[in-house]
């Protein structure tokens, strides 16, 4: 006999649930390539989807303030290592 605890998925770590999330996305990234989408295609996709969501969360003041937080954090050095790869998938 089971019993609903039986059916419940494990509990994770937020560590855990963000490794989890970022294998999902990779997987997503990956199917769109592999269905004909360019790169800057699918970074549309997910910043279009990203933004959607979260002026339905948090409002569109509040939005667009973490995305210039964003934009600052891509100007400054945090992606250094990453300049210079353009064209290529890296996820």
């Amino acid at each position: 006999m089971t019993t609903p605890d039986d059916d419940a998925p494990p509990t994770l770590t937020d560590e855990q649930r963000r490794q989890f999330c970022d294998l999902v996305v990779c997987r997503a990234a990956t199917l769109m390539e592999e269905h004909g989408a360019g790169l800057s295609m699918i970074l549309d996709r997910f910043l279009t989807f990203s933004a959607a969501q979260a002026v339905a969360i948090d409002g569109k003041a509040n939005t667009a303030a973490v995305f210039r937080r964003l934009a600052q954090t891509v100007e400054g050095d945090t992606f250094d290592h990453l300049d210079g790869r353009a064209g290529a998938l890296r996820h």
